[in-house]
């Protein structure tokens, strides 16, 4: 696995069902998207269970060691049970472990390693075969959802979790310093906008200022949070959990239309059209006029009970002016948020520029699926905070800038989470 480029290795005990006929079970909600590489979640409304699916990057490793591709490996999302499945991976695929694969013996152990570059390598081995007992020796393993968490023993590896605080803590001891970000060719450049506590925070991680949708530091997702004193991080302010562009409504087909129609002109700047407000599941905005609705989903039992749903923005006339259906919510949370750090931080504005300190006690949210943030919004914990603007407005050329904000009060993280704890930087 090693050799082949596996940073992270899990293993799976496989029940009698788990074989290529019925698919391989992975899980009783959807958080193994966090840790096993995916293309994007497309929904699929034709079979008989409706359901979700997401194409793998996926390869068996041969006795000999090398990797042999299986070009229709998938993940497939049961959103009625809910639950998720590994399917297609002896498809098209020349070298394989059919017989494993195929047969219903219990005992049987599935590998799947993942590398950086977002390939799945997987081993199967029988039950009776040396390594189950080798794996059997290593004792309590840390485990992730069905899955055991091994680290490969060529890599180094590092408890990830002790790194993280031990750099935060690094950074806390500095004390104040001035605000900055680190630009994508690694320089360091003076910063003056709000969100500078978050920009100084990676630059010192040694985070480019990026909109990737992958972890920040160390497989973390890293967050800053404003406080008035360090000493009382438990008053936190509002955080900013996500920017998810709206994939459907008015919005995703005409911009401008959107702006014009549901915006309104900017009292602070000459001929600019702003779009903001705090939008709420179940209540209208009283300055756009619109309501944010959770189409398909139930929240007695927290399903999604119709996979074309999601979440829409909607007038007075019924009419989506935006919307982001399940399938790109499920995609974007699960890329990102599965471990995440958030730190409180303190600024002063001072005539020379802006400068930021950060606390000595963090908070660490681990363990988090699509389900829980959508059972979020339809709380009213979780709220769309939007930005978009129009420069210009009535020139030949405006200038369009969007900004689409989902954020949360810090009191109300923990739920977003299986385990959310309290941590001091070392």
């Amino acid at each position: 696995m090693a050799q082949n480029g596996a940073e992270q290795i899990y293993v799976k005990r496989l029940a009698a069902n788990d074989n290529s006929k019925q698919q391989v079970y992975l899980g009783s909600d959807f958080s193994t998207l966090n840790i096993i590489p995916h293309a994007e979640i497309i929904a699929c409304p034709e079979p008989k269970e409706p359901n979700f699916k997401a194409a793998l990057n996926f390869f068996w490793i041969t006795p000999e060691g090398q990797a042999e591709p299986a070009p229709h490996a998938q993940l497939i999302l049961y959103p009625d049970y809910p639950e998720v499945r590994l399917s297609g991976f002896l498809l098209g695929c020349r070298e394989k472990p059919s017989q494993l694969m195929q047969n219903r013996e219990a005992g049987r152990l599935l590998f799947l390693g993942v590398s950086k570059d977002g390939r799945v390598l997987a081993y199967a081995a029988p039950h009776d075969s040396p390594i189950v007992q080798e794996l059997d020796a290593l004792g309590q393993l840390e485990t992730s959802g069905v899955f055991q968490v091994i680290a490969p023993p060529e890599v180094s590896v590092t408890d990830t979790r002790e790194a993280l605080l031990q750099e935060l803590g690094r950074i806390h001891r500095l004390g104040w310093v001035a605000a900055q970000k680190l630009s994508t060719d690694g320089t360091t450049i003076t910063y003056a906008g709000q969100n500078g506590g978050g920009f100084t925070l990676e630059s010192y991680l040694g985070i480019g200022a990026n909109s990737r949708s992958e972890p920040d530091y160390l497989g973390w997702e890293v967050k800053q949070y404003a406080v008035s004193n360090l000493a009382f991080p438990e008053r936190g302010s509002a955080i900013t959990l996500m920017t998810s562009e709206p994939n459907g409504g008015v919005y995703s087909r005409d911009f401008s239309q959107f702006m014009r129609t549901y915006g309104r002109m900017s009292s602070k700047t000459p001929d600019r059209i702003d779009f903001t407000g705090k939008h709420i599941v179940g209540e209208q905005n009283k300055t756009t006029g619109l309501t944010l609705e959770l189409r398909g989903y139930d929240v007695g039992t927290n399903k999604i009970t119709d996979i074309n749903g999601g979440l829409h923005l909607v007038d007075t006339r019924g009419e989506s002016a935006a919307a982001w259906n399940f399938s790109g919510l499920l995609d974007h949370w699960s890329r990102k948020h599965n471990q995440a750090v958030y730190v409180p931080c303190q600024s002063d504005k001072e005539s020379t520029g802006s400068r930021y300190r950060y606390g000595d006690t963090v908070r660490l949210g681990e363990g988090t699926e699509a389900l829980l943030f959508i059972r979020a919004l339809s709380s009213a914990w979780v709220y769309y905070d939007p930005a978009p603007k129009i420069e210009q407005a009535s020139s030949v050329r405006p200038k369009a800038k969007r900004r689409n904000q989902f954020r949360i009060l810090f009191r109300h993280l923990s739920p977003l989470y299986h385990q959310f704890t309290i941590a001091r930087v070392l």
